[in-house]
């Protein structure tokens, strides 16, 4: 058996997992949930329009209709869940439909986000 990673080499190889695998891994180990906020996530898409989130293929919106499943609820929160508290989202796109200024976009939930110009 091949000796286990160092947490540097841990903390690199967790930052560049895709992010639908990633919330996988660590949603399975309680030692990966504690590193886990401390590794910067990187995505391919971070799109934001009205009242509706995503992040690659995981999305979250923000007004619930009655016609979600339970499994649309699951993901939304775990998004959220997985968003709160980090320092660092690194995306390839970001999108901000429906945004007139960049005040909207810091009120816009994000409050915990850091954007910058």
């Amino acid at each position: 058996m091949p000796p286990p990673l160092s947490y540097p080499a841990l903390k690199l190889v967790l930052e560049y997992v895709k992010v639908e695998k990633r919330i996988h891994l660590t949603s399975r180990s309680k030692f990966l949930q504690r590193i886990d906020k401390t590794v910067p996530v990187r995505a391919n898409i971070f799109w934001k329009q009205k009242g509706y989130l995503s992040l690659d293929s995981f999305q979250f919106d923000v007004k619930h209709k009655p016609e979600y499943t339970n499994e649309d609820k699951k993901n939304g929160k775990l998004l959220m869940s997985y968003l709160k508290g980090r320092s660092n989202v690194n995306v390839n796109n970001a999108v901000f439909a429906s945004v007139k200024t960049f005040q909207d976009i810091r009120q816009a939930k994000f409050e915990n986000f850091i954007f910058s110009t």
